[in-house]
């Protein structure tokens, strides 16, 4: 594979993307994503994985937040690619 930084010889093929260009506040395209909910994945982590959009949202400017929350245990999370 021969590798470029020419726009005319492309290097790479894109074949998936999420601009995350929701509203702030908006969780991310549940096409396209899921969530890992629950516990001790085999880890012993004290996290507790969450779907809630305090946890995983869209910021309104292109980007997901991600946002751990101290409680009892860690709200995490655990999002994955469909």
């Amino acid at each position: 594979m021969r590798y470029s930084l020419d726009p005319e010889v492309p290097s790479w093929q894109l074949v998936w993307q999420d601009e995350f260009d929701g509203l702030d506040g908006q969780s991310p395209d549940s096409t396209k994503w899921t969530y890992d909910i629950g516990t001790d994945w085999g880890n012993a982590q004290l996290e507790y994985d969450t779907d809630r959009p305090e946890n995983v949202s869209m910021d309104g400017d292109g980007n997901l937040s991600l946002l751990p929350e101290e409680n009892l245990i860690w709200d995490d999370l655990s999002l994955l690619q469909e």
